[in-house]
C-alpha cells in the first residue's frame, strides 16, 4: 500500500472482491479522475468464521454456510460505507460441468453480494468477470495460482499492492480490480479516437469527451445522487422542527 494522493477530490475507487463462502478477498484500487493512473493499491483476506458477525446462535438455527454467507454480507456493508467505491467488481464463480453442485453455496454467495451492493446504493451495479478474462487481463499462463502471482509481478505499476505479501485470495482480488482499470482506460482511448476522428472530418465536438469521461459521468451522477439526499433530509429535518415548534405554541395557546 501507497500514500493516497494529496488531493483527494481528483481520485475516486474501485472495490473489488475474490469471493469464497470461507474467505473472501477484497482490494481497493485508487485512481486519478482524468489520467486513470493508480495512486495505491490495498488489498486483504477475510475469514468469515473470524468476523463479529459469525455466531453461534446463526449456525444452530440457519447452518455453518448461512452463517459464513450472512457474516460476509455484515462485513461487506461496512467496507462499502467506509470506502464508498465508484465502481464494485466481483470474479463470477465457476462452473465445473464435472462436479454442478459445487458451485450452488458460490452462487448463492454471489447474488448475496449483488444484493448487498443493491442495497447500499441502488444506483451502482456489481460488475462480475469471468475467471478466465481475470487471468486474460494480466497475461497469466496456466491454472495454478502461483502462475496469477508470477504474472502479476511483471506488471510495474501493481508494485504497490505488495503482492509478495497477500494470499492468493487477495492476489486475485487485485487481478479482479486491475482488469476494470484495464477496461476504463480502453473506454477512455475509444473515446479520445472518437473525439479525434470528429476533428479530422470536421464535426464539431461539443468539448464532453475528456480523458475519463465515463468515470466523470458516474461520478457527477453519484454526487448528485448523494447531493438530492442531503437537501432531501435537511429539509424532512427543518419540517419535522417547525411542526414541533408549532405544536409547542398551540399547546401553550
Amino acid at each position: 500500500m501507497v500514500e493516497l494522493h494529496e488531493d483527494e477530490d481528483d481520485t475516486f475507487s474501485i472495490l473489488s472482491i475474490d469471493p469464497g463462502t470461507s474467505t473472501l478477498g477484497f482490494c481497493v484500487i485508487k485512481l486519478k479522475i482524468e489520467t486513470l493512473e493508480i495512486v495505491s493499491i490495498f488489498a486483504w483476506t477475510v475469514d468469515a468464521t473470524r468476523l463479529a458477525f459469525y455466531k453461534d446462535e446463526i449456525i444452530a438455527i440457519h447452518g455453518e454456510k448461512f452463517a459464513r454467507i450472512i457474516s460476509h454480507k455484515r462485513n461487506l456493508e461496512q467496507v462499502l460505507r467506509f470506502y464508498d467505491p465508484v465502481f464494485v467488481v466481483c470474479e463470477t464463480p465457476f462452473f465445473n460441468r464435472l462436479r454442478p453442485s459445487a458451485g450452488g453455496p458460490l452462487y448463492e454467495l454471489y447474488a448475496t453480494i449483488e444484493q448487498t451492493v443493491f442495497e447500499w446504493d441502488r444506483y451502482k451495479p456489481l460488475y462480475g468477470i469471468d475467471p478466465r478474462t481475470v487471468k486474460k487481463g494480466v497475461k497469466a499462463q496456466g491454472n495454478k495460482k502461483p502462475d496469477m502471482l508470477e504474472a502479476m509481478r511483471k506488471i510495474p505499476e501493481l508494485s504497490c499492492a505488495g503482492l509478495d505479501l497477500l494470499d492468493e485470495h487477495a492476489i486475485d482480488s487485485v487481478a479482479v480490480g486491475y482488469h476494470k482499470v484495464l477496461e476504463l482506460r480502453k473506454r477512455k482511448d475509444t473515446c479520445k479516437n472518437d473525439r479525434q476522428d470528429k476533428t479530422d472530418t470536421g464535426v464539431a465536438d461539443n468539448g464532453n469527451t475528456t480523458a475519463g469521461t465515463g468515470v466523470l459521468q458516474v461520478l457527477v451522477r453519484t454526487r448528485t445522487i448523494k447531493a438530492t439526499r442531503t437537501r432531501s433530509k435537511r429539509r424532512n429535518r427543518y419540517s419535522s422542527t417547525v411542526k414541533q415548534k408549532s405544536k409547542r405554541r398551540h399547546s401553550i395557546l
